[in-house]
């Protein structure tokens, strides 16, 4: 498994703080339809509780020994860690984009380039 070099997400649009409930749910109701394609590799995504808002998804050990081998200097990190966490990121009031908690980089360029266009398409939902 190859993570992502980045541990950041921007999204083209960015949306008012106000609208973080309204936007994961959009998510995980998108995430849903996505997932009730036999075709499609299913997403378990869930919504992140912490104060910034998100979404976590399941550590597999696969994705942790990932996490060991290429992001070696936080790895330390993940005996804190249940779950991966994705955090949105604000600026001025605004939701800008969204990162991995702890720099931990717990994404694959396939699962980061999905997350952001079914938030963005999420975004656009709800504007």
């Amino acid at each position: 498994m190859q993570l992502d070099q980045s541990n950041e997400i921007y999204f083209c649009q960015n949306f008012d703080i106000e609208m973080k409930d309204n936007v994961i749910n959009k998510t995980l109701e998108l995430i849903n339809i996505y997932n009730e394609n036999p075709e499609n590799n299913p997403m378990k995504i869930s919504k992140c509780c912490s104060f910034e808002k998100g979404f976590t998804m399941v550590f597999t050990t696969e994705m942790r020994e990932a996490i060991e081998i290429q992001n070696s200097n936080h790895a330390y990190l993940l005996q804190y860690h249940g779950s991966r966490s994705f955090r949105f990121m604000e600026d001025k009031k605004k939701v800008v984009g969204l990162r991995c908690k702890d720099n931990l980089r717990y994404w694959t360029t396939n699962e980061k380039d999905f997350l952001k266009k079914i938030v963005e398409d999420a975004i656009n939902i709800n504007n």
